[in-house]
């Protein structure tokens, strides 16, 4: 009986996909704050946020609650980091009413600049978003360049593009340009933003590019960088996928999404390419316990990203229960 019964349970997890669409945000709800009106959410096992568009909004995330403030008017995302995934929630900082124009229903188009200098370095900092949204799709062009003064010969390049991205999202689908900071799985790419092409759907999850740092020597060529090809096709709650790093080889991942009860959510990682590595990711939220474990075996010979993917066991954990009633 109680073979039975495990049998019965593991094919009930098994059966709870999390949808790609929720997991990616193109289907989830709009957020509307006013400047410097504050909204707090809980968000099972998220580990971190931050804003698309920092001038628009302020976000802070601790212990699965997420905060957002609003700065300034205008629209943009924020994307949140859980232990199943990344998640992009639009939100729209309103302007007062007065300063409220008439716009067509079902369309929005919207553009911000902004200028600021540093004393420190001597730099000029340039900043602009253009987004077009309709009913059918959503359009963001991001530009961030830097200007710096004259300084000793070698130190730091004239001009960088710190970031640039151009962005199409519709209900099913989502193309980026440039860069993009993408959370596919523990072992293969974890909040590494990538410069290139990324097409992500409800099933495909492609990307191409090297990785991008804070500086630039030049356009598009980071000082340090690595190219990384990859490919990842969802079944279910399965994604199979192969990641190429030129110099250093491939590797077949195989991830595994669940929520096998309310308040639980995991992902679980095996990895081959030259070595064998896996991870394991759990996310608990039952009433007045919160609970997130993160375990990652990688061997030195597993192909990675090597800036950022530390080689070895690595754990972390956290607990925190509430005493309100």
């Amino acid at each position: 009986m109680s073979r039975t019964r495990a049998i019965l349970v593991a094919l009930l997890v098994l059966g709870l996909p999390i949808s790609a669409t929720e997991r990616l945000g193109l289907r989830s709800q709009v957020l509307q704050v006013t400047p410097r009106q504050s909204l707090t959410m809980q968000v099972l096992g998220a580990t971190a946020a931050w804003a698309i568009d920092p001038n628009i909004v302020q976000v802070a995330t601790w212990n699965g609650v997420v905060t957002v403030t609003g700065r300034a008017a205008g629209t943009t995302r924020i994307v949140i980091l859980t232990a199943a995934g990344e998640q992009t929630l639009e939100v729209v900082v309103a302007a007062p009413a007065s300063a409220v124009q008439a716009t067509t229903p079902g369309r929005r188009n919207d553009a911000q600049a902004e200028v600021r200098y540093s004393s420190g370095d001597r730099s000029i900092q340039n900043t602009v978003t253009v987004r077009k949204e309709s009913a059918a799709r959503t359009t963001e062009l991001h530009v961030r360049n830097v200007n710096y003064g004259s300084g000793a010969p070698g130190e730091r390049a004239s001009v960088t593009v710190p970031a640039v991205s151009y962005t199409i999202v519709t209900p099913k689908r989502e193309l980026t340009l440039f860069d993009r900071t993408v959370d596919h799985s523990p072992l293969t790419l974890s909040g590494t933003t990538l410069r290139g092409v990324h097409y992500l759907d409800d099933h495909w999850r492609l990307h191409a590019g090297v990785t991008a740092y804070a500086a630039y020597q030049s356009f598009l060529l980071p000082t340090e960088r690595e190219t990384v090809l990859g490919a990842g096709y969802r079944i279910g709650s399965f994604t199979p996928s192969v990641f190429v790093y030129p110099g250093q080889g491939a590797m077949l991942s195989l991830l595994y999404d669940y929520a096998p009860a309310e308040g639980i959510v995991g992902r679980a990682e095996v990895g081959v390419g030259h070595g064998v590595g896996g991870a394991v990711q759990l996310a608990v939220d039952r009433g007045r316990d919160r609970a997130r474990l993160d375990v990652r075996y990688r061997p030195e010979s597993l192909p990675s990203v090597k800036a950022t993917q530390m080689s070895g066991l690595l754990a972390d954990g956290s607990w925190s229960r509430s005493t309100a009633r």
